[in-house]
Protein backbone atom coordinates (compact mmCIF):
# COMPACT_ATOMS: atom_id res chain seq x y z
CA UNK A 1 0.00 0.00 0.00
CA UNK A 2 3.12 2.49 0.71
CA UNK A 3 4.74 1.73 -2.40
CA UNK A 4 1.52 2.55 -4.38
CA UNK A 5 0.66 5.98 -2.41
CA UNK A 6 4.67 6.86 -3.21
CA UNK A 7 4.00 5.71 -7.23
CA UNK A 8 1.35 8.09 -7.15
CA UNK A 9 3.05 10.80 -5.76
CA UNK A 10 6.02 10.35 -7.82
CA UNK A 11 4.08 10.10 -11.29
CA UNK A 12 2.95 13.55 -11.66
CA UNK A 13 6.80 15.19 -10.83
CA UNK A 14 8.39 12.49 -12.96
CA UNK A 15 6.06 13.70 -15.67
CA UNK A 16 6.93 17.54 -15.17
CA UNK A 17 10.39 16.65 -14.97
CA UNK A 18 10.18 15.11 -18.62
CA UNK A 19 8.10 17.88 -19.98
CA UNK A 20 10.63 20.46 -18.81
CA UNK A 21 13.73 18.09 -19.74
CA UNK A 22 11.97 17.60 -23.21
CA UNK A 23 11.69 21.48 -23.77
CA UNK A 24 15.08 22.61 -22.59
CA UNK A 25 16.87 20.11 -25.35
CA UNK A 26 14.29 21.58 -27.62
CA UNK A 27 15.56 25.11 -27.23
CA UNK A 28 19.06 23.88 -26.80
CA UNK A 29 18.54 22.31 -30.34
CA UNK A 30 16.89 25.84 -31.59
CA UNK A 31 19.96 27.57 -30.31
CA UNK A 32 22.51 25.48 -32.23
CA UNK A 33 23.74 23.27 -29.44
CA UNK A 34 23.92 19.60 -29.00
CA UNK A 35 23.01 16.95 -26.34
CA UNK A 36 24.53 14.52 -24.82
CA UNK A 37 22.99 12.47 -22.71
CA UNK A 38 25.16 10.68 -19.72
CA UNK A 39 24.26 8.44 -17.29
CA UNK A 40 22.33 8.83 -14.62
CA UNK A 41 19.85 11.18 -16.78
CA UNK A 42 22.51 13.93 -17.00
CA UNK A 43 22.32 16.48 -19.99
CA UNK A 44 25.02 18.37 -21.66
CA UNK A 45 24.51 21.16 -23.52
CA UNK A 46 27.57 21.59 -25.93
CA UNK A 47 28.25 24.40 -28.55
CA UNK A 48 29.88 23.07 -31.85
CA UNK A 49 31.27 27.12 -32.60
CA UNK A 50 33.20 26.33 -28.84
CA UNK A 51 34.67 23.32 -29.83
CA UNK A 52 35.82 24.36 -33.34
CA UNK A 53 37.38 27.04 -31.22
CA UNK A 54 39.58 24.69 -28.72
CA UNK A 55 40.26 22.92 -31.67
CA UNK A 56 41.82 25.97 -33.55
CA UNK A 57 43.81 27.12 -30.74
CA UNK A 58 45.21 23.50 -29.81
CA UNK A 59 46.57 23.36 -33.34
CA UNK A 60 48.28 26.65 -33.25
CA UNK A 61 49.71 25.28 -30.71
CA UNK A 62 49.63 24.56 -26.88
CA UNK A 63 47.71 27.44 -25.00
CA UNK A 64 49.44 29.15 -22.19
CA UNK A 65 46.64 30.46 -20.12
CA UNK A 66 48.99 33.10 -18.56
CA UNK A 67 50.83 34.39 -21.55
CA UNK A 68 47.38 34.40 -23.45
CA UNK A 69 45.13 37.55 -22.89
CA UNK A 70 41.85 35.55 -23.78
CA UNK A 71 42.05 33.16 -21.18
CA UNK A 72 41.40 35.13 -17.32
CA UNK A 73 43.18 33.93 -14.23
CA UNK A 74 41.69 31.32 -11.79
CA UNK A 75 41.12 32.83 -8.41
CA UNK A 76 39.44 31.05 -5.38
CA UNK A 77 36.45 33.47 -4.02
CA UNK A 78 35.42 33.03 -0.49
CA UNK A 79 32.22 34.01 0.73
CA UNK A 80 32.55 36.33 3.99
CA UNK A 81 30.74 34.17 6.92
CA UNK A 82 30.73 31.23 5.35
CA UNK A 83 32.35 28.81 7.54
CA UNK A 84 32.48 24.78 7.24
Amino acid sequence: MPSRLLSTLLCPLRSYTARVTERADADARAAGLTVEVLPGGIRRYRDPRLDQLATRRTGEGAVNPVADPDWSQPRLVLVAGWSR
